[in-house]
């Protein structure tokens, strides 16, 4: 359980890092690299999922094991309680800091979409500002001749 548990502190530290890779991306407004990114995260995911269900199991089999000895011993036969313990206290913090900045990621992506979307609004409103004088010019050129 341990080999587990550091294993999947060492994918959420992956993702942090990725995480901290896409508000750069943000920033720098590259929404390839940002998306790329989220990919890449996703796969980690994948195997975050893979190792719960490696702890879950595992954990599962030890408690069956202890239905006709005490829990606690058995566990700990199986396992150092508490380096398994610091390993879920690291992966909390970790999580916790991986919410956070993915919080403060999506109001950034969000920031980032208004602005690409007020750009596109305006060209739009340019562009058609443009052709009515292109057609008002038209229309002069043919009224004069």
């Amino acid at each position: 359980m341990i080999n587990i548990t550091q294993q999947k502190k060492n994918l959420l530290i992956q993702i942090r890092e990725l995480t901290h890779s896409q508000t750069a991306a943000i920033t720098s407004k590259d929404v390839k690299s940002f998306l790329q990114k989220g990919d890449q995260k996703q796969q980690l995911i994948e195997k975050v999922k893979a190792l719960d269900a490696q702890f879950e199991s595992e954990y599962a089999r030890i408690k069956r094991q202890s239905e006709q000895e005490d829990f606690a011993k058995v566990l700990s036969q199986h396992i150092d309680i508490k380096d398994v313990q610091r390993n879920i206290q690291e992966i909390q913090t970790i999580i916790d800091d991986i919410r956070m900045l993915e919080a403060e990621n999506k109001e950034k992506y969000n920031n980032m979409l208004l602005t690409i979307q007020s750009s596109v609004q305006q060209a739009v409103v340019n562009k058609q500002e443009n052709v009515l004088k292109y057609k008002r010019m038209n229309e002069y050129k043919k009224n004069k001749q």
